[in-house]
């Protein structure tokens, strides 16, 4: 069973009330929203085989690493100070501590799940 500290903001938004335009429990609301996703993420998918796309490795040469590490690591660095700064200033306000080792090995597992999908991560959340 989830166990939700009072500050947390999975907390207040499970405990805040529904405006009135919402007449059905947030149990199918969250349905909802999960099938929505599921039926957009299926309609990509048709999408790129109508369009017969085939995914592939593009070639990797010495030069292409070389040319793309300092920006890679520049932006690398760059995205972390600001996704740290970003949940301390968000962790002043709703009142909850911010762990940045924590934030350092979520930002590295979204970049490689990111790398691994084809996705693109901003920066922030």
């Amino acid at each position: 069973m989830l166990v939700l500290k009072k500050s947390s903001i999975l907390a207040r938004f499970f405990s805040s009330p529904l405006p009135p335009i919402f007449v059905f429990s947030r149990s199918l609301l969250l349905f909802l929203l999960l099938l929505l996703l599921l039926l957009l993420l299926l309609l990509s998918l048709l999408l790129l085989i109508l369009d017969s796309y085939t995914p592939s490795f593009p070639d990797v040469t010495t030069d292409l690493i070389s040319s793309l590490i300092q920006p890679a690591l520049v932006c690398a660095v760059v995205t972390y100070i600001l996704t740290v700064n970003i949940a301390k200033a968000l962790g002043d306000k709703m009142g909850y501590e911010v762990d940045a080792d924590q934030e350092f090995i979520a930002n590295a597992a979204g970049a490689i799940l990111g790398a691994v999908t084809g996705c693109f991560l901003p920066s922030g959340r």
